[in-house]
């Protein structure tokens, strides 16, 4: 468990620092406690839940970074996901912006969130396995076909 680290604090020299959050949604319990609750199942909120700082300036947004920087983010992304995937407690990460008060964000630093969950929510799911039978039916990745046609009938284009 990652209790003893700072809360947050960027790491100029990287730009980024990945903590855990302040006010976490789960905690890292070493046990699920599953239990069945009548027709619902139960456990404890085992998981992970960090905050990434992008940056050491409060100004700048992920947006506004370089692309050398944005990798590195990118990098932190997928370090941490990769490490959380080795726990067999947790099945699914969440990697999320809020931008903004109205958003829930309670930091001025451009950050991300990251949450590792024991389940694959519903949702999710049910998401996969709609991609699996478009593949099945028409041989082609779905997501693969929603950032074609987006790029070919898109109006709105951003360019660096």
């Amino acid at each position: 468990m990652r209790t003893g680290l700072p809360q947050l604090l960027p790491i100029p020299r990287l730009g980024y620092k990945d903590s855990p959050h302040k006010f976490p949604a789960l905690k890292n319990e070493p046990d699920l406690n599953r239990s069945g609750v009548g027709l619902f199942d139960m456990m404890n909120g085992v998981g992970e839940h960090e905050v990434i700082v992008e940056g050491i300036r409060h100004d700048q947004q992920l947006a506004d970074l370089s692309i050398e920087q944005i990798k590195k983010v990118i990098r932190v992304y997928k370090r941490r996901s990769i490490q959380l995937g080795k726990d067999e407690r947790f099945k699914y990460v969440l990697i999320f912006k809020n931008y903004g008060l109205a958003a829930g964000a309670s930091l001025e630093h451009s950050h991300t969130q990251l949450i590792s969950l024991p389940i694959v929510p519903k949702r999710v799911m049910e998401e996969l396995e709609c991609a699996h039978r478009y593949h099945d039916y028409k041989e082609r990745c779905v997501f693969c076909d929603i950032v074609r046609q987006e790029l070919e009938y898109s109006t709105v284009r951003y360019r660096r």
